[in-house]
């Protein structure tokens, strides 16, 4: 009985395996297949994405373009008062030896006192006259530039002071025109003056309240590049953000509002910017 049992036992084994060796190729491959699908479509999403950022590249940079024509052309515009600086400057004498004529120079100077000498050749050689006496050179001292007074500089800083509180006082009566025009020609007169990162700051915040936000977040990046530790540049990056949120470009947004939390984290820009933060859409409407 037993041993007409023992070739059923074996056959069916034979046939387990027989089974098994045939499933288990098929299932590899179908894995495989699984695998290089999904390989297929993590490589196509990678080519799309690649694809939206070049695109978001060329927009970003044909913005920049476009912003950088329209600021030359306002300030273009902004060029009668330059002129008028200008004339003024050119009305005003530069120093006391612009209205003097120039003295005789050395070289003159030593002829005339040559040409008399010269009148005298009858006289005898043994017998010096008076005129053949040397006499020590005398030479013209240079006339000293002007210096500087300290009456000069606190002039000059009374006048750049008047200017911007002037362009200041007309950006709070709303004349945003007038007061853009007056930071521009502040920064032209003074261009080592302290407040220059205040008059671009402020002249920004003109271009800011006409919602002329292109424009703004030119002049605040060009105050954030030039005085990056000014105490002006924290503010500027965070209202070159809001002007991003403002044009829809929510990527540019966050990124200059980042960069203001982590770069200047203990300023108030700091903090209104990791308030407004979370607010912004994760994507462009």
């Amino acid at each position: 009985m037993r041993r007409h049992w023992m070739p059923l036992v074996i056959g069916a084994g034979l046939l387990v395996l027989g089974l098994a060796g045939c499933a288990s190729p098929s299932l590899q491959q179908g894995r495989i297949g699984n695998l290089e699908y999904a390989l297929v479509e993590v490589r196509d999403r990678q080519d799309r994405l690649a694809d939206e950022f070049r695109e978001r590249l060329d927009s970003m940079e044909l913005s920049l373009l476009q912003q950088e024509r329209f600021l030359q052309d306002v300030l273009a515009a902004q060029d009668p008062t330059k002129s008028v600086v200008e004339e003024t400057s050119r009305s005003t004498p530069k120093s006391a030896d612009a209205m003097t004529p120039p003295s005789a120079t050395p070289f003159e100077a030593d002829q005339t006192e040559a040409v008399p000498a010269l009148r005298t050749p009858s006289e005898p050689a043994s017998v010096p006259g008076p005129r053949l006496t040397p006499e020590p050179e005398v030479r013209p001292s240079p006339t000293p530039k002007p210096q500087p007074s300290a009456s000069a500089d606190s002039r000059d800083q009374n006048e750049a002071k008047e200017l911007y509180d002037q362009a200041l006082a007309k950006y709070y009566r709303g004349e945003y025109a007038q007061a853009r025009a007056d930071f521009f020609t502040f920064q032209e007169r003074f261009p080592n003056h302290p407040l220059v990162p205040n008059a671009l700051y402020w002249q920004a915040e003109t271009h800011y309240a006409q919602k002329q936000f292109a424009q703004s977040i030119l002049v605040f990046k060009e105050l954030s590049r030039r005085f990056p530790k000014s105490a002006k540049a924290p503010d500027a990056l965070l209202k070159a953000g809001f002007a991003y949120e403002q044009l829809g470009d929510y990527p540019n947004a966050r990124f200059h509002l980042r960069i203001v939390i982590d770069d200047y984290p203990d300023t108030p820009a700091s903090r209104l910017g990791r308030e407004r933060l979370p607010q912004l859409p994760t994507t462009a409407s």
